[in-house]
């Protein structure tokens, strides 16, 4: 795992949590933590999915929306989304067709305040 991998990890760790990493890359905790450990292991796929989840939490941000509130955004199921939670939907469907969607649910202004 590169410099900016690791990075990545870590700041999906801070705001997500080791659960979530273990989640979208399909293994449990332990593994997580042994490669945040020793710098190695995740996927590029998975690093792409905790990049994307970063940069729409960074949208968020920009939206005075706070972490919290954006972490829970993402664990919420979503009518949008076939019920669905983002972070669900972020794993589950092919990384171009849930880009797609999840930025247009975040550009398109949904109301935050039902989170």
């Amino acid at each position: 795992m590169n410099g900016v991998a690791y990075l990545i990890a870590i700041k999906f760790k801070s705001v997500f949590g080791i659960e979530a990493i273990a989640y979208l890359a399909g293994v449990d905790k332990t593994r997580v933590s042994e490669w945040l450990e020793f710098r190695k292991g995740f996927t590029d796929e998975v690093v792409r999915r905790m990049r994307l989840a970063l940069e729409i939490v960074d949208e968020f941000s920009r939206r005075n929306v706070s972490e919290p509130v954006a972490r829970a955004w993402f664990e919420a199921s979503r009518p949008e989304l076939d019920d669905l939670s983002p972070l669900q939907f972020l794993k589950e469907r092919p990384f171009e067709e849930a880009e797609v969607v999840l930025w247009n649910l975040t550009k398109a202004g949904i109301d935050y305040e039902k989170i």
